[in-house]
């Protein structure tokens, strides 16, 4: 896959190359990535120490790294066909419910343990079993999903924004236009950090 670095106003405003970023097949249709600027990180910080808590900890951090939103940033809108959206929606879909799957079937086997006789652990057994099921399902759900979302990340300056995991047609035609943009400013000199032609 692809990388380009594009204005961070034509992506605001959608107003990169028409070809979807993931198959380069001509397209209306938009995506909206938020770009931040070193957005590589998980932002939960300590909250990972909650892994030594055992199931009760895992369940927390399983829901704050759900409902946690990094703050800033763009919205940037890049072209992404009906094709590729329904197949990362359907992804999407089947990770979060795999994940709900997990959580739900490691309460009600807290629940099981807590309120049944030893005598029952076939039903333990069974929920074990579902519990690891649905944890290799969010596993794989998660790793289709990686090759198929665009990521975006803005520069310092937050003028540029660099779009990776792209296909290469519209890695090519983003370069294109992002470098026309260049050459046509570049005799006023309006692009920061550009001199003006003489």
């Amino acid at each position: 896959m692809g990388e380009v670095t594009v204005f961070a106003e034509d992506g605001v405003a959608g107003c990169l190359p028409g070809l979807c970023v993931r198959t380069g097949v001509p397209t209306d249709d938009q995506l909206a990535v938020r770009a931040q600027v070193n957005a590589g990180g998980t932002h939960l910080g300590k909250a990972w120490l909650l892994i030594l808590l055992g199931p009760i900890g895992w369940v927390v951090l399983v829901v704050l790294a759900l409902s946690r939103r990094p703050a800033g940033g763009l919205v940037i809108r890049v072209p992404y066909s009906a094709v590729a959206r329904r197949k990362l929606q359907r992804t999407r879909r089947c990770e979060k419910a795999s994940v709900v799957a997990v959580v739900a079937l490691m309460v009600a086997e807290i629940v099981v343990l807590l309120t049944m006789p030893p005598s029952m652990m076939v039903i333990s057994t069974v929920m074990m079993a579902g519990v690891a099921v649905a944890a290799v399902a969010t596993v794989v759900s998660a790793l289709l999903l990686i090759p198929m979302e665009v990521r975006a990340r803005l520069d310092a300056s937050r003028r540029w924004v660099t779009l990776s995991n792209i296909g290469p047609v519209f890695a090519f035609a983003a370069w294109e236009q992002s470098r026309s943009h260049v050459v046509s400013t570049l005799d006023t000199g309006d692009v920061e950090g550009w001199p003006a032609a003489s």
